[in-house]
Protein backbone atom coordinates (compact mmCIF):
# COMPACT_ATOMS: atom_id res chain seq x y z
CA UNK A 1 0.00 0.00 0.00
CA UNK A 2 1.49 3.60 -1.15
CA UNK A 3 0.72 6.46 1.06
CA UNK A 4 1.20 8.18 4.13
CA UNK A 5 2.41 6.47 7.65
CA UNK A 6 0.77 7.41 11.05
CA UNK A 7 2.14 5.84 14.00
CA UNK A 8 1.37 6.88 17.62
CA UNK A 9 1.10 5.04 20.67
CA UNK A 10 -2.61 4.49 22.22
CA UNK A 11 -4.93 2.00 23.46
CA UNK A 12 -7.82 -0.40 22.37
CA UNK A 13 -11.10 1.05 24.07
CA UNK A 14 -12.97 -2.18 22.73
CA UNK A 15 -14.01 -3.87 20.00
CA UNK A 16 -16.99 -5.66 18.04
CA UNK A 17 -17.96 -7.24 15.37
CA UNK A 18 -21.21 -7.49 13.33
CA UNK A 19 -21.73 -8.72 10.01
CA UNK A 20 -17.82 -9.92 9.34
CA UNK A 21 -17.06 -6.77 9.81
CA UNK A 22 -14.49 -5.76 12.72
CA UNK A 23 -15.02 -2.17 14.63
CA UNK A 24 -11.81 -1.05 16.77
CA UNK A 25 -12.32 1.81 18.96
CA UNK A 26 -8.51 3.46 19.83
CA UNK A 27 -7.33 5.98 21.85
CA UNK A 28 -4.47 7.94 22.07
CA UNK A 29 -3.37 11.59 23.46
CA UNK A 30 -3.57 14.68 21.43
CA UNK A 31 -0.20 15.05 22.05
CA UNK A 32 0.87 12.13 20.64
CA UNK A 33 -1.30 11.91 17.04
CA UNK A 34 -1.48 14.30 14.49
CA UNK A 35 -5.34 15.06 13.65
CA UNK A 36 -4.90 16.73 10.59
CA UNK A 37 -2.72 13.98 9.53
CA UNK A 38 -5.23 11.26 10.39
CA UNK A 39 -8.04 13.66 8.64
CA UNK A 40 -6.11 13.25 5.59
CA UNK A 41 -5.54 9.43 6.00
CA UNK A 42 -9.12 8.97 6.75
CA UNK A 43 -9.95 10.64 3.18
CA UNK A 44 -7.97 7.79 1.35
CA UNK A 45 -9.56 4.84 -0.41
CA UNK A 46 -7.90 2.33 1.85
CA UNK A 47 -6.49 1.96 5.17
CA UNK A 48 -3.66 -0.62 6.75
CA UNK A 49 -3.47 -1.20 10.22
CA UNK A 50 -0.96 -2.94 12.70
CA UNK A 51 -1.53 -4.01 15.98
CA UNK A 52 1.08 -4.30 18.61
CA UNK A 53 1.45 -4.92 22.19
CA UNK A 54 4.46 -5.50 24.32
CA UNK A 55 4.17 -6.49 27.67
CA UNK A 56 6.46 -7.81 30.24
CA UNK A 57 5.64 -9.54 33.49
CA UNK A 58 7.64 -9.21 36.19
CA UNK A 59 7.53 -11.81 39.44
CA UNK A 60 9.88 -12.32 42.49
CA UNK A 61 12.32 -14.80 41.80
CA UNK A 62 11.27 -16.70 44.63
CA UNK A 63 7.29 -16.72 43.69
CA UNK A 64 6.19 -19.24 41.05
CA UNK A 65 3.83 -18.50 38.39
CA UNK A 66 1.28 -20.42 36.51
CA UNK A 67 3.99 -23.63 38.23
CA UNK A 68 6.70 -22.12 36.54
CA UNK A 69 9.94 -21.35 38.36
CA UNK A 70 12.20 -19.78 35.19
CA UNK A 71 11.40 -17.17 33.15
CA UNK A 72 13.50 -16.37 29.68
CA UNK A 73 13.29 -12.74 28.13
CA UNK A 74 13.87 -12.73 24.47
CA UNK A 75 14.70 -9.34 23.21
CA UNK A 76 14.03 -8.16 19.84
CA UNK A 77 17.59 -8.23 19.33
CA UNK A 78 17.76 -11.82 19.60
CA UNK A 79 14.43 -12.39 17.15
CA UNK A 80 17.10 -11.25 14.52
CA UNK A 81 19.57 -14.29 14.93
Amino acid sequence: MNGKTLEFNGDIKDFKTKDGTVTISLTASAENISLDELNEIAQGMGLKVNLEARQQELINDSEEADGQTKLEIVSDEDEQD
